[in-house]
C-alpha cells in the first residue's frame, strides 16, 4: 500500500465496465395503502423466473404482520401469497424468505407479536412461492436468517438458521447473548441440532448478520459485539465518531452446523444507531463463481467513524481468517459546512454474481438536503473488491418527506395498579430508516436484484429494478495485468520533487520503485491505483499509462528499469507524477484544518514471481 501526502474522502473511480439499470417494479402493490419495513428477497437459481420478497407491514396501530410476495415472471408481476397472521397469533416480524439450492423456498417469521414465550415459525413452499406449508414452530432465534448448502460436499441439502437469543443471569435481573446455528438434515423439516456461542460479560451482540455457504460447505455469518452492555442505553456513546463502541466479526462451522469455530474480528465497528435501524445489520456474499476469486468472502456495513453515516467495505480471501483492511465504497464527499453532518449512506446490501462480480447497494441520502430521503444506489466491482465502478441511481424516484406521505401511528397503553391509563401515541420507529434490512438477490442470468423501500406514492412500498454489470470478474482487473502477480510488499516507492501549483491546481511528484527484497524482479513492472483521494478537493491522476484517471489507473514503470530488470537493493528511474484538483474546498473546513491533497493506494505488480526466482539479470 502506497501513501502519498495525506489522507482524504472521496474516491473517484475509474469505469471500466457499464452498469445499466432497469424499469423500477412496484413488489408490494396488492397492499398499496400500508406501510412496509424491513425486507428480504431471493431468486431461484434453478429458474430465475421465479422470485421472493418479504416484510413487515403496519396492520393497524398495535400490530405489524409480515407479508411474502411471489413471481412467477421474472419480476415483473408480484402476487401476496401469504400473511403470517393468518397462523401465526398476533402478527409476526424479522421476515426471512429464501430459495433452498433445489428450489425449495423458505419463509422464517419470529412470533406472536406480544406476550412472551415467542418462537420462529418455517413454512416451506415446493411451487415458487405460491403455496406454503403449515407453519412448524422452532425455538425463539432473535434477527435469524436461512441459508442452504447447494454445494457437492458432504453437507450438500443442510439448512441452517443463524440468529441471536438471550440467556438469564441465575439472579434472574439480568441476560447474557448467544450466538446461535440452528441445522436441517432434511431440507427444513426438522432441526437436529443448535449451537451456541456465549458473550461473556461486558460483551454483548448487538447486530445479527447474514449466511452464506462456501464451496466446501463451510457455513459463516457476520454479527456485531458491543465492547460495553451500556452503549446500548449510553447515546452520548453512539454519537462520538472517535469511539468504537462494537467490533464486526465473523464465525463459520466447518462440520455440517456441530460445532462452532472461534470468532474473527474484521475490523472495529463505530455503530451509530440512533440515525438508522440500518446502521445495526452488517450482510455478507461469498463469491462461488469459477472466477479468480472463488470463495472470497465479503462483508459490508454502515459505519460512523468519520462523523457521518458511510458504507464500510471488507474482504477476505482466506475463508475468513484475515480480512482487508475496511474501506469505504460510497463515492460521495462530507457536507462542507460541519453543521449537515451527513449526507448519510445506510443498510447496505451485497451479492456475487455468476461471473465473480460484486454488486453492493444501499439508500443514499446526497440528493437529500434534508438528510432523511433517500435514493437507492448500486455499485460494483470486477476484482474482487479492490476496485468499484461510479455508483449509479436506481430507483426512479426518492423516498422523501414533504409532508403529504402517509404516518403509520403506533399506539401503546399501559396501567399500573392505582396509576391513570398510560396513553402513547408514537409514529412507527423505521418510519425515516426503512427497517434493519434491506436485500439484493441475483439470477442465474448474472443480473442483480436490489430490493428497497421508498413512498413515491406517499407510502413506504417495496420495489425493485434489474442491475446488469458488462463484464467479469478479473484477476488485477483487466486482461492485460492477469499474468502479473503482487510484488507490493517487495518495493518502497520514494518520492521527491513534490510541487502544487495553486493557479492550475495541479500536483507534480517525482517517483521511483527500491526493490527491498531479496528477488530480482524483472519487466514488465506496473503500479495499479486502487484508491485516490483528496481532503480539499476532487483528484484526478493525469497521464497514466492505460488511459484511467482514478482507481483502476496504472502506471508503467518498465521503461525506466535498467535494461528492464530491478536487482535486489536496487532502485528504479525516475518517473513523473501528475495530478489535477477540481472543486477545491477551503483548507479550514469548521473547526479542522485539512491539508490532505492526494490520498493513494496501489498495488506494484510485476511478472510471475515463481517464473523469475532463478534468474539473474544480465551483466
Amino acid at each position: 500500500m502506497l501513501a502519498i501526502l495525506g489522507a482524504g474522502s472521496l474516491a473517484i473511480r475509474g469505469a471500466v465496465a457499464q452498469i445499466t439499470v432497469g424499469t423500477n417494479r412496484q413488489v408490494s402493490a396488492p397492499n398499496s395503502q400500508r406501510a412496509h419495513y424491513e425486507l428480504w428477497a431471493d431468486i431461484d437459481r434453478t429458474n430465475p423466473a421465479r422470485m421472493l420478497a418479504c416484510s413487515m407491514i403496519a396492520i393497524d396501530s398495535e400490530t405489524t404482520s409480515s407479508v411474502v410476495y411471489a413471481s412467477g415472471n421474472g419480476g415483473h408481476t408480484w402476487a401476496q401469497t401469504k400473511v403470517s397472521s393468518t397462523d401465526v397469533k398476533g402478527g409476526a416480524d424479522d421476515p426471512i424468505c429464501v430459495f433452498g439450492h433445489d428450489g425449495t423456498a423458505y419463509y422464517v417469521v419470529l412470533g406472536p407479536q406480544k406476550g412472551w414465550p415467542r418462537y420462529m415459525w418455517l413454512s416451506r413452499s415446493t411451487d415458487g412461492g405460491r403455496t406454503w406449508s403449515e407453519s412448524t414452530r422452532l425455538p425463539y432465534t432473535d434477527r435469524e436468517y436461512l441459508i442452504s448448502d447447494g454445494t457437492n460436499g458432504k453437507y450438500r441439502g443442510h439448512v441452517y438458521i443463524n440468529g441471536m437469543g438471550f440467556i438469564q443471569t441465575l439472579a434472574g435481573s439480568g441476560a447474557t447473548t448467544t450466538l446461535h446455528l440452528l441445522t436441517s438434515e432434511d431440507s427444513g423439516r426438522t432441526f437436529i441440532r443448535q449451537v451456541q456461542r456465549i458473550a461473556v460479560a461486558p460483551e454483548f451482540i448487538e447486530g445479527m448478520g447474514n449466511s452464506v455457504v462456501l464451496s466446501d460447505g463451510t457455513v459463516a455469518f457476520l454479527f456485531g459485539v458491543l465492547k460495553r452492555p451500556e452503549y446500548e442505553l449510553d447515546r452520548d456513546h453512539w454519537n462520538d465518531p472517535n469511539k468504537p463502541v462494537a467490533w464486526i466479526k465473523v464465525i463459520t462451522s466447518a462440520d455440517g452446523g456441530a460445532s462452532l469455530q472461534p470468532a474473527v474480528s474484521i475490523d472495529d465497528w463505530y455503530m451509530e444507531r440512533p440515525r438508522s435501524e440500518g446502521a445495526v445489520i452488517p450482510q455478507l456474499a461469498v463469491d462461488l463463481s469459477d472466477s479468480p476469486f472463488k470463495d472470497r468472502l465479503y462483508a459490508v456495513w454502515t459505519d460512523f467513524r468519520n462523523g457521518r453515516l458511510e458504507i464500510r467495505f471488507a474482504y477476505s480471501a482466506d475463508k475468513g481468517r484475515t480480512w482487508s483492511r475496511s474501506r469505504v465504497i460510497n463515492d460521495d464527499r462530507t457536507a462542507l459546512d460541519p453543521a449537515v453532518n451527513g449526507p448519510d449512506a445506510m443498510t447496505p446490501t451485497i451479492a456475487v454474481n455468476e461471473g465473480g462480480v460484486v454488486g453492493a447497494a444501499w439508500y443514499d441520502r446526497r440528493e437529500s438536503s434534508d438528510n432523511l430521503g433517500w435514493y437507492e444506489r448500486f455499485t460494483a466491482s470486477l476484482d474482487g473488491g479492490e476496485t468499484w465502478l461510479p455508483s449509479v441511481r436506481v430507483s426512479e424516484h426518492p423516498n422523501a418527506y414533504t409532508g403529504r406521505e402517509l404516518l403509520p401511528v403506533q399506539a401503546i397503553v399501559g396501567a399500573a395498579i392505582g396509576q391513570p391509563l398510560d396513553l402513547r401515541l408514537r409514529v412507527w420507529g423505521f418510519l425515516y430508516t426503512g427497517g434493519h434490512t434491506a436485500a439484493m438477490a441475483v439470477d442465474s442470468n448474472g443480473v442483480f436484484w436490489p430490493f428497497w423501500f421508498d413512498n413515491r406514492t406517499g407510502v413506504s412500498q417495496v420495489w425493485t429494478a434489474s442491475v446488469a454489470v458488462a463484464g467479469v470478474a478479473t484477476k488485477n482487473g483487466s486482461p492485460e495485468l492477469t499474468a502479473l502477480d503482487d510484488a507490493t510488499d517487495k518495493i518502497t516507492l520514494h518520492l521527491t520533487n513534490t510541487f502544487y501549483d495553486r493557479s492550475s491546481n495541479e500536483l507534480t511528484v517525482v517517483a521511483e520503485l527500491k526493490n527491498t527484497s531479496k528477488d530480482t524482479l524483472r519487466a514488465p513492472v506496473k503500479v495499479r491505483v486502487l484508491r485516490i483521494e483528496s481532503q480539499v478537493g476532487v483528484p484526478v491522476l493525469l497521464g497514466a499509462d492505460n488511459g484511467q484517471a482514478g482507481a483502476g489507473a496504472v502506471l508503467d514503470f518498465s521503461s525506466v528499469l535498467h535494461n528492464g530488470w530491478l536487482l535486489p537493493d536496487s532502485t528504479s528511474g525516475l518517473k513523473r507524477l501528475l495530478f489535477r484538483l477540481t472543486d477545491l474546498r477551503p483548507f479550514r473546513q469548521g473547526k479542522e484544518f485539512k491539508f490532505g491533497l492526494i490520498d493513494l493506494d496501489a498495488r506494484v505488480l510485476v511478472k510471475r514471481l515463481k517464473a523469475q526466482t532463478d534468474q539473474r539479470a544480465p551483466p
